[in-house]
C-alpha cells in the first residue's frame, strides 16, 4: 500500500560516446533491459567521425526515454557529460561509458541502496567485471576494499522500509550482506570506475565547474568521486553489476589489473592532472557554499586537504603541488579575505600550511593584501612559521637527549 502512494526516484543516465560504433549498441541495450524502469538516458555524441550517429539513432528509435545530444567536436568525456546535465531531471545520475554495459539489476540495486542506506552517501559504487572487445571474461570482480577492515561497516538495515522495483527479498539479503559504508576521512580510492557509480544530483550541481572556458579532458569519476567521498563518505557494493571493457583505446585499461602494475597510460594521467587542478580551483571558488554545506563548517579545510593529497600526481609525472599553479594561487588570494573573516587568521594559515609550502602561502598573502597591511600579515605568517620550526627543533633535541 505504501509503495502505491510513493513514486520511485528517476535515474538519469548520461552516456558519452566518441567513435564507439562497435560498442554503443550493447551499452544502450543494457539500459533498456534494466529491471528498474524509471529512468531516462541522454546519449552524448562527442563529434564522432565513424558511423556512431546512425548506430545510436537505430538503437534508440521508438523509445522516448532516450535523447541524442550531438556535439560538433570532441570536447572530452568530462565536458561532454557536463553538457548533458542541463538536459536531465533525475535526482540520481549515472554516467555509463559507451564501451561498457550494465547487468539487468544495476539500477534497481543502486536505487535500493540509496533509499535504504543507514548512512546515506553522495554516491554508491558497485563491483564490476572486466571483458575484452568480444565480451570474453578477463577478470571476475575488481574489489578495491577489504570488507574485514574495521573502517568499513555494513550500510543496509535488516528490514528495508521499501523494496525498489526489480528487488526481491532474497536479492535484498544478498545485497545487504555485500554493501558497506566507507567514511569521509579514508582518503583513498576504494570504489570502482565511472560506469559503476550512481550519484546524487544535489551535490553534483554544487561541485560542477563554473568556468566557461575550455575544460580539460578527463573522467567524470576523477573529478566528482574524490570530493564527494570526502564530504559524505561512499557506499560500496561487493556485487558485480556492470562490465568494464578492455580494448586498445582505453585510457585506464592498457592491460588487466595485476597487482603492482600501472594500468593507465601516461597521457591519461597527464590529462587528469589538469582536471584535478580545475577541481581544486572550483572547490576554492565555491568556498562559501561548501563551508555552509559541510557540517561542521570548519571541516571544509579537512575536506580540501583530502582532495589535495588525493590529487598528488604519480611519480611518473612528478610531485608538483597543484597549489604551485598561478590560476590556483590567484583564486585562493581572492578568497583569502573570506577565509580569514570566517575562520580566523591563525586557523586559516595553519590549515593551508598543511597543503602548501611556506613560500607559496606568502605568495598568496602578497597578492591578497596591499600596502602596510600586507607586510603585517606576511610578518605574522613568518612569525608563526618560525615559532613552529623552533618548537619542532626543540622536540628533536629533547628526543636525542633521551
Amino acid at each position: 500500500m505504501m509503495k502505491d502512494l510513493i513514486t520511485e526516484p528517476l535515474v538519469s543516465i548520461v552516456m558519452v560516446n566518441w567513435n564507439y560504433q562497435q560498442f554503443v549498441t550493447q551499452a544502450i541495450d543494457s539500459v533498456k533491459h534494466q529491471t528498474y524502469t524509471r529512468w531516462e538516458c541522454v546519449v552524448v555524441d562527442n563529434g564522432s567521425s565513424d558511423q556512431s550517429i546512425e548506430v545510436i539513432a537505430r538503437a534508440i528509435e521508438g523509445d522516448n526515454r532516450f535523447r541524442l545530444l550531438r556535439l560538433e567536436n570532441n570536447i572530452g568525456h568530462f565536458a561532454g557529460a557536463m553538457a548533458a546535465l542541463k538536459h536531465i531531471t533525475g535526482c540520481l545520475v549515472a554516467f555509463l561509458d559507451a564501451d561498457d554495459y550494465y547487468f539487468p539489476q544495476f539500477l534497481s540495486s543502486h536505487v535500493q541502496v540509496h533509499i535504504s542506506a543507514i548512512k546515506p552517501t553522495a554516491f554508491t559504487s558497485s563491483n564490476t567485471v572486466m571483458v575484452d572487445s568480444d565480451n570474453t571474461l578477463i577478470s571476475g570482480g575488481l574489489q578495491q576494499f577489504d570488507a574485514k577492515d574495521e573502517r568499513f561497516r555494513k550500510n543496509l538495515p535488516k528490514h528495508p522500509l521499501l523494496l525498489a522495483s526489480g528487488v526481491t527479498p532474497e536479492y535484498y539479503d544478498r545485497l545487504r550482506n555485500g554493501t558497506y559504508f566507507g567514511g569521509e576521512d579514508l582518503g583513498y580510492w576504494y570504489w570502482q570506475h565511472g560506469s559503476s557509480n550512481v550519484l546524487r544530483r544535489e551535490l553534483l550541481d554544487i561541485l560542477k565547474p563554473t568556468t566557461e572556458g575550455e575544460i580539460p579532458f578527463g573522467g567524470v569519476d576523477t573529478y566528482f568521486l574524490i570530493p564527494l567521498s570526502a564530504i559524505t563518505g561512499a557506499t560500496v557494493m561487493d556485487v558485480s553489476l556492470s562490465a568494464y571493457r578492455l580494448h586498445e583505446t582505453n585510457d585506464w585499461g592498457r592491460m588487466p589489473l595485476f597487482n603492482g602494475i600501472l594500468a593507465g597510460n601516461l597521457d591519461a594521467y597527464a590529462r587528469n592532472k589538469l582536471l584535478k587542478r580545475l577541481l581544486i580551483t572550483t572547490l576554492i571558488e565555491k568556498a562559501e557554499i561548501l563551508s555552509a554545506t559541510i557540517n561542521p563548517s570548519y571541516r571544509y579545510f579537512r575536506f580540501l586537504e583530502i582532495v589535495f593529497h588525493h590529487s598528488g600526481e604519480t611519480v611518473l609525472l612528478g610531485r608538483e603541488s597543484p597549489f604551485s599553479s598561478d590560476p590556483i594561487i590567484d583564486t585562493l588570494s581572492k578568497k583569502m579575505p573570506f577565509f580569514v573573516e570566517t575562520f580566523g587568521m591563525g586557523s586559516v594559515f595553519q590549515e593551508f600550511r598543511k597543503m602548501m609550502p611556506h613560500e607559496t602561502l606568502c605568495r598568496v598573502i602578497s597578492r591578497t593584501y596591499e600596502g602596510r597591511k600586507r607586510w603585517r600579515v606576511l610578518f605574522s605568517v613568518w612569525k608563526k612559521e618560525y615559532i613552529s620550526r623552533l618548537k619542532a627543533a626543540g622536540r628533536r633535541i629533547l628526543f636525542f637527549r633521551r
